[in-house]
């Protein structure tokens, strides 16, 4: 005889609820960070770390302008905070693909400048 499936609580229902949503902002801190170092060049994960410095940027400006200058310093909006945060990983993650390509063509000592003999 079929037995009818038992009903998850909503108490249960909200701790997973809440567990997803907190995962989702600790990714974003992680790569908050993750982007925050490679902008500064204080990044110890990546071999092409000292080529990655531009020599003007000292972090990420935008997150002292969206604060609302509580101690704490949480954004005032929390969206746009995440959606330009999105933003500098999504740049961050352009420059590192530029330097690994530039940095596999000085690998395989291709030279743009003269053609292949």
């Amino acid at each position: 005889m079929a037995v009818p499936k038992k009903s998850i609580s909503s108490s249960k229902k909200r701790i997973r609820k809440n567990r997803w949503k907190v995962k989702g902002s600790l990714e974003a801190l992680k790569a908050f960070s993750l982007s925050k170092s490679l902008s500064t060049g204080k990044s110890k994960g990546f071999s092409l770390a000292k080529s990655l410095s531009t020599g003007n940027s000292k972090g990420f400006s935008l997150a002292k302008s969206l604060s609302t200058g509580n101690s704490k310093g949480v954004p005032f909006n929390r969206r746009r905070y995440l959606l330009l945060l999105l933003l500098q990983v999504h740049e961050a993650i352009r420059l590192l693909g530029r330097l690994r390509l530039e940095a596999e063509k000085g690998l395989n000592g291709v030279n743009e400048d003269r053609p292949n003999s």
